[in-house]
């Protein structure tokens, strides 16, 4: 996914979330967001994240030395590049996210589920590509990725579609506060993070907390098939609802499903109302 430049420079970032900026001219601008020195790209601003077992302010010269235009520090530093000074990265990242959030004036898409996450986040950023869409990277779904991924929108982008993941009762309300979807899609509840969330029904019950966050005049997506169809429904408090599966009643429908043996594709018919063409 290429990267679109963000036309946020660094003295807005200050002023904005009330923070200092320390050196440079203030008018530098930046791509994105980067947490790990490994995978960052020139001009992307470095935050230098306190983990369990790494600290990333040991990698600040590595960072620049691969471009960064900026890092954020919760210390002084005596390198030779513009640094954003803050008590907490953590939080930095938190608001950052929100103030980006709050000023993207495209269309965004959240997507839950215990599986298909990914895959179906892939399918829908390849349909939304060509008009600039802003996706999740791999399957960073959590308290560190969501917020990692609303910090480099970009309204250059006209779409955003965005993972949201659980391993703990709270977790998807938290993420889907920060995200405001327009669109919520829910793909299902299955056994999964039953360590912590005990049950089916509690997986199901976490999973609908996106619908809470969603706009007033957003779309809930559901699946029509699962037992919790008309629960999540429900929790949509009116807002639209598009329903989708095998389901006769589905407003997307299945059929005709054909996977030939021995060959790695698969071929089905998508039967669907004509007004539904248009839903962004």
């Amino acid at each position: 996914m290429s990267k679109n430049k963000n036309d946020l420079s660094l003295s807005t970032i200050a002023k904005e979330l009330d923070i200092q900026l320390v050196g440079g001219t203030g008018n530098e601008t930046f791509n994105g967001i980067s947490i790990d020195s490994r995978t960052l790209e020139p001009n992307d601003i470095f935050v230098a994240l306190k983990g369990p077992s790494n600290d990333g302010h040991d990698y600040l010269i590595e960072a620049k030395e691969k471009g960064a235009i900026a890092l954020v520090v919760e210390k002084d530093i005596s390198i030779d590049k513009p640094y954003i000074l803050v008590k907490d990265c953590y939080k930095f990242l938190d608001h950052l996210a929100k103030y980006q959030r709050d000023i993207f004036t495209g269309k965004v898409i959240g997507l839950t589920g215990s599986n298909g996450k990914t895959t179906t986040k892939e399918i829908i950023y390849s349909m939304l590509q060509k008009d600039g869409c802003h996706k999740t990277k791999g399957n960073k779904n959590n308290h560190i990725g969501v917020p990692l991924t609303l910090s480099s929108l970009s309204n250059d982008y006209k779409y955003a579609v965005i993972e949201i993941g659980t391993n703990s009762p709270g977790e998807i309300s938290n993420l889907s506060s920060k995200v405001e979807p327009d669109v919520a899609l829910i793909l299902n509840a299955a056994a999964s993070h039953l360590e912590k969330l005990d049950s089916v029904e509690k997986v199901a019950k976490e999973k609908g907390y996106i619908l809470e966050h969603l706009h007033k005049d957003g779309i809930a997506v559901l699946p029509r098939d699962s037992e919790f169809f008309f629960y999540w429904k429900e929790r949509s408090e009116g807002r639209r609802i598009i329903s989708f599966g095998f389901h006769q009643d589905s407003d997307i429908r299945l059929s005709n499903i054909q996977r030939p043996p021995l060959k790695n594709e698969i071929s089905f018919d998508i039967n669907y109302a004509e007004k539904l063409l248009n839903v962004l």
